[in-house]
């Protein structure tokens, strides 16, 4: 399997396609370092991340019906931060527990120890069908499914403390198939909505990961 990474930011530049687990800097194939661990890609945030606002795109493929979600807190996306904070995790994307009511998406933020999170419970798929998930933060936290937004909330806290690490899971349940990070907060119009299409580069995109992770 190969893939296509590009990373962009003040100190790099990052473009390629290679096996996974690599990205090409300054000519060379390196380690995308932290780089691949249990299903996971796990990428450094500086340079990527912006604390003040920023969107994520993922186009995931689940291997099993929403209906089976809930025996876990199963996240898609993470940002771990290097120092403690309650629950591990700065901002987050995930399935969480049935404990907690109907299936659902939810995003959590866990930044500068304020808790805030957003969730739609009305997120119905097939196994093995393709959805463009879609998460922002910046003036509000908001959550997209397929483009459409399902759930907002006003935000005014920074993405930290950093430096932290961001992941994806790339594996079962959700092998996700490619991931797109903006530097800024995009409006509705802004994002990749369909779940066939390909995310494109462009001036605000940090980090662009394809063909399957």
């Amino acid at each position: 399997m190969k893939s296509c990474i590009i990373a962009l930011s003040a100190l790099s530049v990052l473009i390629g396609c290679v096996p996974s687990g690599q990205v090409i800097q300054n000519g060379e194939a390196k380690a995308a370092f932290p780089g691949y661990s249990q299903g996971w890609m796990n990428y450094y945030a500086p340079g990527i991340i912006r604390p003040d606002q920023g969107t994520v795109e993922m186009t995931i493929q689940p291997s099993q019906d929403s209906t089976q979600f809930g025996n876990a807190w199963d996240f898609v996306f993470k940002i771990i931060p290097a120092q403690p904070v309650n629950g591990n995790t700065l901002l987050g994307v995930l399935f969480p527990s049935l404990e907690y009511g109907e299936s659902s998406i939810r995003l959590v933020s866990r930044a500068q120890r304020q808790y805030c999170n957003v969730s739609y419970p009305g997120i119905r798929f097939r196994a093995g069908e393709k959805l463009k998930i879609a998460f922002s933060w910046g003036a509000e936290l908001r959550l997209y499914v397929n483009g459409k937004l399902v759930g907002a909330q006003a935000y005014n806290t920074l993405i930290a403390p950093l430096p932290a690490i961001f992941s994806v899971q790339r594996q079962s349940p959700f092998h996700t198939q490619a991931v797109k990070i903006s530097s800024r907060q995009l409006s509705a119009e802004k994002l990749t909505a369909a779940p066939e299409a390909e995310f494109q580069a462009d001036a605000d995109t940090t980090f662009l990961a394809s063909d399957q992770l």
